[in-house]
């Protein structure tokens, strides 16, 4: 009995770790060639040649859309990535039979690119590369908010009231005198204006725990000694009342931070503001769907004056789950951690790494 509990625990782990890694391919389209000169068709070896090289057009498509930080790396590692392309694009898969085209027979697929991979490469490389004299810290405040209530209000509209005024003669009785009667008539016209009073929306703000891991570890693959908030003496409750009231965080709970950050020894702190959107039903899946829009920057706290020295946003992330909690939980962990390695992104440019 404890093998065959064994063997399922195995199996549940195998097709968790299978989903995950499915999870993290992301689909191109490509096509491969092979020079097959006056011959119009393939042999097996030739159409093998054909999808090894739709491969590397795809990883090539692929990092040609990454941002210049990861082009700059990944091209001076294409060729690790050439010689190890089925673990960076472990599948193909033909989207016809193949068509022979000026003496190359070509073929047309769409591969699929292991992101995760791709990252790890890019984090290794950093690593080798980094010059660090020492430990480099940082620590992150990201908040949400999401609205409790909304009160709405309805347009107030004004017409306009015009009078016209009329005369009409008629005939006398009597020879040579005239007789006539005056109207007055109130028209009322359409249009005039409408003044309609801004919805009040009453919100919660809170520290969004679900996305501090994930936050945590993009900034720790980047070589960054993560801070708690807590040790460096930031309050985060500020943060949350601000994010209440206003769209900004207000300069007092900045100074607070930056001056608590900055005499604990920190070298950067990274800050996010993230605001939760209504659930809508996904039309496409019919599942629940919340979007997510962030801004975000980091400081840096070393010399004599604080420097904002990256930002992000306002972008919109989106996240579906079965109900309208797990949407929201995956679309701020999708917003929050994109945030975090656009940041890592900027940062890196600024380091000269």
């Amino acid at each position: 009995m404890f093998k065959q509990i064994g063997i399922a625990v195995l199996g549940i782990c195998f097709l968790f770790f299978a989903f995950v890694c499915f999870a993290e391919y992301k689909k191109i389209k490509a096509i491969g060639s092979v020079e097959t000169k006056f011959i119009k068709t393939a042999t097996t070896g030739q159409k093998k040649l054909a999808l090894e090289d739709a491969k590397k057009r795809a990883i090539d498509k692929y990092i040609a859309n990454l941002d210049s930080q990861r082009v700059r790396i990944l091209n001076n590692v294409k060729d690790q990535i050439y010689q190890n392309i089925n673990t960076y694009v472990p599948e193909v898969i033909p989207l016809n039979d193949g068509h022979w085209e000026n003496g190359y027979w070509n073929i047309d697929v769409e591969a699929s690119i292991n992101e995760a991979q791709i990252e790890e490469l890019v984090n290794k490389y950093i690593q080798t590369n980094i010059k660090k004299k020492e430990e480099t810290y940082i620590s992150f405040v990201f908040v949400a908010r999401e609205a409790e209530s909304i009160r709405k209000f309805e347009g107030k509209k004004t017409e306009r009231t015009v009078a016209t005024e009329g005369y009409k003669e008629k005939t006398a009785e009597t020879e040579g005198e005239t007789a006539g009667e005056s109207t007055k008539v109130y028209e009322k016209v359409t249009g005039g204006s409408v003044e309609k009073k801004a919805d009040k929306i009453k919100y919660q703000s809170y520290i969004p725990e679900d996305i501090n891991s994930k936050v945590s570890e993009v900034f720790n693959k980047a070589e960054f000694s993560v801070v708690e908030p807590f040790e460096a003496g930031i309050d985060t409750k500020s943060f949350v009342n601000d994010f209440v009231e206003s769209d900004e965080i207000s300069d007092a709970t900045k100074k607070a931070a930056v001056d608590a950050a900055k005499a604990k020894g920190l070298n950067y702190l990274a800050v996010a503001t993230l605001d939760v959107g209504e659930q809508l039903v996904d039309q496409a899946t019919g599942q629940q769907k919340v979007y997510v829009r962030v801004n975000g920057y980091i400081w840096d706290l070393n010399g004599k004056f604080i420097k904002k020295i990256c930002s992000v946003g306002p972008v919109q992330y989106s996240g579906l789950g079965e109900d309208p909690k797990v949407a929201k939980t995956n679309a701020l962990i999708n917003a929050g951690t994109a945030a975090a390695k656009d940041l890592v992104d900027q940062l890196r440019v600024k380091q000269g790494l």
